[in-house]
């Protein structure tokens, strides 16, 4: 898990730098406001950042424990790429009808 955290870290230093709807807020909060009251919302901003990252790590991890090496799952994965492949690969031939009658 630290290995994770470690690896992690660069990331979320060069995300933290990427201008977003939270960093116009925050201009507008320290322009109107002041300050402190940036401050304290970039802390909110920074706090509820590092809950979801939380709750988010938690939850994959215990998904990921419970699920891995299950051949049912991966059977049902490479049947939904199949689908997808053929899909798709059917929807690039199909020719489009031009109306040349108007």
């Amino acid at each position: 898990m630290i290995n994770d955290i470690l690896s992690g870290i660069p990331w979320g230093v060069f995300l933290s730098f990427l201008i977003g709807p939270v960093f116009f807020i925050l201009l507008e909060t320290s322009i109107i406001k002041g300050f402190r009251a940036a401050l304290v919302f970039d802390l909110g901003v920074v706090l509820g950042d590092i809950i979801f990252i939380t709750i988010a790590y938690l939850g994959s991890y215990r998904l990921i424990t419970s699920i891995k090496d299950n051949s049912a799952l991966f059977m049902f994965g490479g049947i939904l790429m199949l689908a997808y492949g053929v899909i798709s690969y059917i929807g690039l031939h199909k020719e489009k009808k031009v109306d040349t009658h108007k």
